[in-house]
């Protein structure tokens, strides 16, 4: 799969990207914003399959981001601070959610 990370700690991305590397998917864009995801997602049109959102960025404010994502095919996951720090298990996990959507 080809993700779109957003994810405003720059320790946590690179974490999460390695992680999904490692399971043999792709990190298309990481985004550190609400509004930079935006940006991001239209750079990246019909190269993004799913998005990891940060729990903090993923607040009440941020389901219109969601809403436009999942409009546009892209499956979203929300993941929490007590997630952190990614564990492979954890993220496979994730990206089986993801898939199933």
């Amino acid at each position: 799969m080809r993700f779109l990370l957003i994810e405003p700690s720059t320790v946590a991305s690179i974490d999460l990207e390695c992680i999904l590397e490692d399971l043999g998917h792709t990190v298309t864009a990481v985004a550190v914003s609400k509004r930079r995801a935006r940006q991001e997602w239209r750079r990246h049109r019909g190269a993004i399959d799913a998005a990891i959102l940060n729990a903090e960025v993923a607040n009440v404010s941020a389901r219109p981001l969601i809403d436009a994502l999942n409009r546009r095919g892209i499956s979203c996951a929300v993941a929490n601070a007590g997630e952190k720090p990614f564990t492979p298990a954890r993220v496979a996990e994730m990206v089986q959610r993801l898939r199933a959507v």
